[in-house]
């Protein structure tokens, strides 16, 4: 009996051990769906039961490929992303006030990030609204951006990137609307749909070397330079307008500047600004397909540099 007590004790002693280490294993899993409130507490595991209080409390308990979503309306505090992850926050009011910060930092690596429903707000010191450093793709759907002393969206990417803004507004940030400026040599692709660049202090959406850009069914207007403007010190900077109105902007409707920069343009309207096509500087070009209208601006339409004939 003594022999059966001792292999039971030690069975015992084994077992326990094993909980003991299984058990912060088990404590500190990612979930693949993660929640946040207005009344959480980062303290909690972000469950549905027991959410998180912010974005930032959130992402650490949230698996890669995984999505946090927000229960109820709150502000969830600025983030830095380093993971393919979604933040979606339909249905409710899911505010980032991001005063003397940047709003939400994206530096995904290879990875994919997807924000939704979300309204980021700088209260006039924020610095970046979103701000890239890396990422395979982002895509941001239905995000109000506002107030930032610098960018609405700010691509500085260090390696080749993809960014899709839709259903989107971006207005009165102190420089660019949409900046895309990546460093190293490396590229970005911006598509832009269905949104309103309006009331930046620069441009709508600018573009530095190496980068192209999309833009469709959207309105730029009211911005402190031109609506879009491809710039490029070499290196090709391409902007392909469809369907867009450029239109009370201070300097041009579009600007193309410099050798590598070009602005196609179709279905578009250009309008009430100091000049529809900026006098393109340094050997920037103007390509339309001939179906755009320009009219109404108050020094000069201007005329495209090349119109080709629609296949």
């Amino acid at each position: 009996m003594g022999i059966i007590r001792a292999i039971a004790s030690s069975s015992a002693a084994v077992l326990a051990t094993l909980v003991m280490l299984v058990t912060p294993q088990l404590a500190s899993a990612q979930a693949t769906r993660t929640w946040v409130s207005g009344v959480g507490d980062d303290a909690n595991p972000c469950s549905r039961t027991a959410p998180c209080k912010t974005f930032a409390g959130a992402i650490s308990k949230t698996a890669i490929n995984g999505e946090i979503n927000c229960i109820d309306a709150g502000g969830f505090g600025a983030v830095t992303i380093t993971k393919s992850i979604i933040i979606d926050c339909k249905g409710v009011l899911a505010g980032v006030l991001n005063a003397g910060t940047n709003g939400i930092t994206i530096n995904a690596g290879v990875g994919q990030v997807t924000l939704r429903n979300i309204s980021i707000d700088g209260a006039g010191t924020g610095f970046a609204g979103i701000r890239v450093l890396a990422a395979a793709s982002v895509q941001i759907d239905q995000v109000v951006i506002r107030g930032q002393t610098g960018n609405g969206i700010d691509v500085v990417s260090s390696a080749a990137t993809n960014v899709t803004v839709t259903n989107s507004l971006i207005r009165e940030n102190v420089q660019h609307g949409i900046w895309a400026a990546p460093t190293s040599g490396a590229s970005a692709r911006v598509a832009v749909f269905n949104s309103t660049l309006a009331a930046n202090g620069l441009t709508g959406l600018r573009l530095n070397d190496n980068c192209s850009a999309s833009v469709s069914d959207s309105l730029l207007t009211g911005n402190g330079s031109s609506g879009a403007a491809a710039s490029s010190t070499g290196a090709a900077s391409t902007i392909m307008l469809d369907r867009v109105v450029s239109s009370g902007n201070r300097d041009g409707g579009v600007l193309a500047k410099g050798s590598g920069a070009i602005v196609w343009l179709a279905n578009t309207l250009l309008s009430s600004n100091a000049y529809g096509f900026f006098p393109p500087a340094g050997g920037g070009t103007y390509v339309s397909f001939g179906n755009n209208r320009v009219i109404g601006n108050t020094i000069s339409d201007g005329v495209p540099t090349q119109v080709v004939s629609q296949l």
